[in-house]
């Protein structure tokens, strides 16, 4: 296991060469790249131009949003997946070797057995572009309810929900974004959790809820930074991938509003120093990025 950077979901806008830094400074393996960006330079200026500031750095690149809008219209998922060959290579070339996507909790639409059926028909089909590049794709979902307010059939709000549809999708590239923030509010446990084959998790998320939060109206500005005396038992997931022999990357994956500041080493130092506390330093394993191969004003948690 590994830890990955997250900028975006800490509230820092950053360039390549910032996270980088960031992430050697403070002991992370690498960080989530924005694939778009990095296809696009590819494109029009080649692949190394695109890779000038990863090639020379020992970081490894997580994860990227999966470039396909598989829950809409059938005419933009079409366009997306034709795209997605050509998207895969650009992140084999620079090395990222896991993607996510997020199951939207609603349907305006269809009724929840034709949009499970939709939904596991085209991820199958996403699943074999992705695997004929040994891409893994790892699925969330949305818990909180503030998410499916004004819309129309809820839909894969539930941690058995997700497990499901990753399940009946059966495809070996295709696995769970386990965000142990949802897992929770979603009404998942960590017995549940060990009945999963640890193979079929491609990520982790992590973070926390209040403890005088109710379940039912908590939104994401609560996705808190673990503590000793966390609600949800993230160190016992963490502990059960572990011996598992889970080998994937753990993301820290707060809200924004839990910092006070913008000075975006204090950020990620803070976080660093959380993370430590509560898991040790023992878990970076530095061997995640020696065997990566190369393709051509201060901070505080708010509580």
């Amino acid at each position: 296991m590994y830890w990955i950077l997250n900028g975006r979901s800490i509230g820092l806008s950053t360039r390549q060469n910032e996270l980088i830094e960031l992430s050697l400074t403070h002991k992370f393996a690498g960080f989530d790249i924005d694939i778009n960006e990095f296809h696009s330079q590819a494109t029009e200026s080649g692949i190394e131009y695109a890779m000038r500031f990863i090639s020379s750095a020992p970081v490894k690149l997580g994860a990227f949003e999966l470039p396909v809008r598989w829950q809409g219209e059938v005419a933009n998922y079409k366009i997306d997946l034709s795209n997605l060959d050509a998207v895969c290579q650009t992140a084999i070339a620079i090395g990222a070797k896991t993607c996510y996507s997020t199951v939207l909790p609603y349907s305006d639409q269809l009724p929840y057995h034709e949009n499970f059926d939709l939904a596991r028909e085209r991820l199958a089909e996403i699943g074999s572009v992705l695997e004929n590049h040994g891409i893994r794709l790892g699925i969330n979902f949305l818990a909180a309810s503030h998410h499916r307010e004004g819309h129309g059939e809820p839909f894969i709000t539930k941690a058995e929900e997700l497990s499901t549809l990753v399940k009946t999708v059966g495809s070996s590239s295709i696995g769970l974004c386990l965000d142990t923030w949802n897992w929770y509010v979603g009404g998942g446990t960590l017995e549940q959790l060990k009945g999963i084959d640890v193979n079929n998790i491609v990520m982790v998320r992590i973070a926390d809820v209040p403890a005088d939060a109710e379940l039912s109206k908590v939104t994401d500005k609560q996705r808190l930074v673990p503590r000793e005396s966390s609600v949800v038992p993230v160190a016992d997931i963490i502990k059960h991938l572990d011996e598992q022999g889970f080998s994937g990357a753990i993301v820290p994956f707060f809200h924004p509003s839990q910092f006070s500041s913008r000075n975006k080493d204090a950020v990620v130092r803070g976080i660093r120093e959380a993370i430590d506390r509560l898991f040790g330093k023992g878990l970076v394993a530095e061997e995640a990025i020696e065997e990566q191969e190369p393709a051509e004003e201060e901070v505080v948690a708010a509580t």
